[in-house]
């Protein structure tokens, strides 16, 4: 009976002890959700002042007394602790609006600046979740949900947080900010941050790799002797020279470039570890060895390798990159050949398939090249077989008093998106600059869509959100009936033509001067007798039907854009054209004419960021620091201050480029007016005023034109006057704009 006692205590001691430890670990549990629950997080506006002493850790009593004094303030005169909580509530409940205003307002204004691409698009996204905690998301109410209402609210703060996020970007990522911006549908923002965050690497890749001579091999230290080597000397004093010569735009130095500028692109990982290396006693010496030579050391130079037979270096100083394996031989260490063209430090298995590629889309630049290669042996064999199909030519005798003019193959190489081939190209072309007019040709006039035109197509597309579609003639020129006698030599590679024969043309071929005005011919004969109406005001404009029937093409050599409120008979007109010409079917139109669309349920947003981008790489200004407004304030043209320019041809050519970038660009319009009048004799200050110019786009490079949805067709105008503000000619200046609704049609 004792032992089964002692048993039973011993049984309830263990029980005490579990119950114990159970409680204690509850209670400690609720010590921690209260500590927690006392901490004050973003969305309790910790941020309001009540006492003007904040509390430092030392002044822990008068703090309180003066927070408890605050408080007692409006409730002195409350009578049940029931009210003194219901006046707090309404004076304290309500604190939302101050914060989810300076939220959205460092949202709208945050940009990336120095930040990289992960700190910038970390700090937005703190910002985001902290918004969404203070504005709860509304729910459906129709009971049984059928509208997709959190569908569509999710998609619509997706999509702003996208536009968000490319707007605060800088401007070196204009390039994959305008590719994201015409992608159809557009891109989550995580999916957009993962591209930006790809061309940073690339970039940091690229900037590190110029920086790294070609033949890096093996690292290896040496301790410096005292004194120098004159040919040690000589290369020091080299490299000083070079980095003279540079130039930075950003901080106005010498010495280094934009490219290269830490505190613009960020700090990298190997930096620090430089500068503490540099701090130390020694020096260090890498050894570079390239492909076909070797660099000879001196014996004076003592390297520590740690290997005897064959030694790999983990990384190389700067780009922390593997860089290669070396095999002694004697006192030196030599790479392994390879036969990749790019340098050892890059010739990885990772990138054999992109070697490949590259060596691969060659284009030959005759047809002696093209002839080696089935594959553009092919593609000329297609071509051939197109123009017999077409019946292009006859095969004839030269007949007398005739000249037969030449022809030569152009080869193209297409490309997808991703980089890899689409097709190998080659194409027929007649050598046009030798036919003679009156004799060849005798009207070469083809018309073209306006821009005007083209702007009230947009227009009226976007304000009925009708449907664009963009279709490309295949081999358009070859459609065209010529009327003159025209006689070409047989191709190169053509076989069918005996000695002494020559090609009698009978349709136009790429190269002759009168090729595009036949094919506008025939297209305008085929699209009337299908029922369009060409518009007397612009040839390349043609209208059908009414209603809901109601059919708008936009004609641009080869290439027609198309809307209407049916995509059945927009799909119809599609079907009647390729059974005439073969067409490509480019799907809703994305580019046209160097012109971006961006397409949204708001309406088309007009752009030409690529087209700036290249003029800006062409007059060499990326560099440039932007500027505020496009002309210089109280600037006064004329034309007789300053040297003229030793080159003119330059000046033309930009205020051309310039003309066609005020098609999206109407805020340049005034200033490409002014420096056109000088086309004839520029002079040195008139380039300086475009250079100025280009600075401007430079820094606005998203700018453009928006044709909004579901607004009115109400045609405005506006004009304005500068009485005798010209200095040369005394003459007044008179500047107008017309508005459909409210897209800018025409500026002048």
């Amino acid at each position: 009976m004792a032992d089964g006692r002692d048993d039973d205590t011993a049984v309830n001691e263990r029980i005490r002890i579990v119950v114990d430890e159970r409680i204690r670990n509850t209670v400690n549990e609720r010590l921690r959700e209260d500590a927690d629950f006392l901490q004050m997080h973003g969305i309790e506006n910790a941020g309001m002042t009540i006492v003007t002493a904040p509390m430092d850790g030392t002044n822990y009593l008068a703090w309180s007394r003066a927070i408890k004094l605050a408080l007692r303030v409006g409730a002195l005169y409350t009578k049940t602790s029931r009210e003194l909580w219901l006046d707090l509530e309404e004076r304290y409940g309500e604190s939302n609006g101050p914060l989810v205003y300076q939220l959205q307002r460092e949202i709208t204004s945050i940009s990336q600046g120095s930040l990289s691409v992960v700190e910038y698009f970390t700090k937005l996204k703190i910002l985001w979740d902290e918004l969404a905690c203070l504005i709860p998301t509304q729910g459906c109410t129709c009971g049984f949900c059928i509208c997709d209402y959190g569908k569509i609210a999710a998609e619509s703060n997706t999509l702003n947080q996208l536009m968000q996020f490319l707007m605060g970007l800088n401007d070196t990522y204009d390039h994959i900010r305008s590719q994201i911006l015409v992608m159809e549908p557009l891109p989550s923002v995580n999916k957009a941050y993962s591209m930006v965050q790809r061309v940073e690497k690339q970039r940091k890749l690229n900037l590190l790799t110029s920086e790294i001579p070609e033949g890096v091999a093996l690292n290896a230290r040496w301790s410096a002797p005292r004194g120098r080597d004159k040919k040690h000397e000589n290369l020091r004093k080299r490299d000083i020279t070079d980095k003279k010569s540079q130039f930075c735009s950003h901080c106005d130095k010498s010495g280094h470039t934009r490219e290269t500028r830490f505190k613009l692109h960020g700090y990298l990982e190997w930096y620090k570890t430089m500068q503490e290396q540099k701090k130390g006693d020694g020096r260090n010496f890498n050894a570079h060895m390239t492909q076909d030579k070797v660099t000879e050391t001196k014996s004076s130079f003592n390297a520590h390798m740690t290997q005897d037979k064959m030694t790999e270096t983990k990384s190389d100083l700067r780009s922390k990159a593997i860089i290669g394996v070396g095999r002694q031989w004697g006192s030196l260490y030599v790479l392994d050949k390879t036969s990749s063209i790019l340098p050892l430090y890059i010739s990885t298995l990772k990138i054999r398939s992109f070697i490949t590629n590259v060596a691969a889309i060659q284009e030959p630049r005759s047809f002696a090249q093209a002839c080696q290669d089935e594959r553009w042996k092919a593609a000329m064999q297609y071509e051939l077989d197109a123009l017999e199909r077409n019946q292009t030519w006859d095969l004839c005798d030269l007949p007398a008093n005739k000249k037969a003019i030449g022809s030569r193959w152009v080869y193209k190489v297409k490309l997808l998106p991703d980089g890899s081939v689409d097709r190998y190209k080659a194409r027929l072309v007649a050598k046009g600059y030798s036919q003679i007019e009156g004799v060849d040709y005798f009207d070469s006039f083809s018309p073209v869509a306006k821009t005007v035109t083209v702007r009230l197509f947009l227009a009226i597309a976007s304000s009925y959100s009708w449907p664009m579609s963009q279709l490309d003639v295949n081999n358009a020129f070859l459609h065209g009936h010529l009327e003159e006698e025209v006689y070409m030599l047989p191709p190169e590679g053509y076989l069918r033509a005996r000695p002494g024969q020559v090609c009698r043309l009978k349709r136009s071929l790429y190269g002759l001067k009168q090729a595009s005005r036949q094919w506008n011919i025939e297209l305008t004969s085929k699209l009337e007798s299908h029922g369009f109406t060409r518009s007397p005001h612009d040839h390349c404009f043609f209208t059908k039907g009414n209603g809901p029937s109601f059919l708008a093409l936009l004609v641009y050599v080869d290439d027609i854009l198309i809307t209407g409120p049916s995509l059945s008979y927009i799909q119809e007109i599609k079907t009647y054209l390729n059974h005439l010409f073969t067409i490509k079917d480019l799907g809703f139109a994305k580019y046209f004419l160097g012109l971006e669309l961006s397409r949204s349920p708001h309406g088309t947003y007009v752009n030409q960021a690529k087209y700036l981008h290249d003029i800006l790489v062409d007059c060499k200004v990326l560099d440039a620091r932007a500027t505020a407004t496009p002309l210089p304030l109280g600037i006064k043209f004329d034309n007789s201050t300053g040297a003229l320019l030793s080159s003119p041809d330059c000046y033309r050519r930009l205020i051309c480029l310039l003309l066609y970038l005020g098609f999206s660009r109407p805020d340049i319009s005034f200033a490409v007016q002014q420096l056109s009048q000088f086309l004839q004799h520029p002079r040195v200050p008139h380039w300086d005023v475009a250079i100025y110019l280009l600075r401007y786009l430079k820094g606005t490079p998203d700018l453009g034109l928006f044709f909004p949805a579901n607004t009115s067709l109400q045609l405005c105008a506006y004009s304005d006057s500068d009485w005798a503000s010209c200095p040369d000619s005394r003459r007044s200046l008179t500047g107008y704009c017309i508005f459909l609704g409210v897209g800018g049609l025409f500026l002048r």
